[in-house]
Parts: C-alpha cells; sequence; structure tokens
C-alpha cells in the first residue's frame, strides 16, 4: 500500500498480524503483495500513476480472478495464450 514498506517489513508486518488474525492477514497479504505489487514493479509510467495512487489511498483494491474449464485455478495447469 501506501506504507512505503519494503518486501522485509511487509513480511514482519503480515506475521505480526497473523499472530492476532489470520484472516486479516490473508487480506493485508493480498493488498500489500498482489496486483499491486506486480504494477508497481512491472507497469509503465501511465498506469502506475491511473492505479496505485488510488489503491495507497484504499479507494481501490485489485484482485485477479484466475480459471480455466481444464485447469480451474491451478495456474501451471493453464493453456491460455496471448494473441495479437
Amino acid at each position: 500500500g501506501g506504507s512505503g514498506l519494503g518486501d522485509v517489513e511487509s513480511a514482519i508486518v503480515l506475521e505480526e498480524l497473523a499472530r492476532v488474525d489470520v484472516s486479516s492477514a490473508i487480506l493485508a497479504q493480498l493488498a500489500m503483495n498482489g496486483p499491486p505489487r506486480v504494477i508497481q514493479h512491472l507497469g509503465g509510467p501511465a498506469v502506475k500513476e491511473r492505479w496505485l495512487p488510488r489503491v495507497a489511498r484504499g479507494e481501490l483494491f485489485i484482485s485477479i480472478g484466475i480459471t480455466e474449464s481444464d485447469a480451474g485455478s491451478a495456474v501451471g495447469g493453464m493453456r491460455a495464450q496471448l494473441v495479437g
């Protein structure tokens, strides 16, 4: 999120949070290390400017959906390809 924590600090926060409430730790994990982190590391400037400030302010929660008829949510078994 907008806390400016690095990977190690984020892991410490998650571990401490999980001691008290695992469900909250899972939600925080998704918020800190899920799609926003991918955008932070791999997104172009326009994508970062559009999405990350809103996520950091708590106005937006980004998630992903993974499914395929023969693979379910097993990412390694997916066969989808980018065409274009």
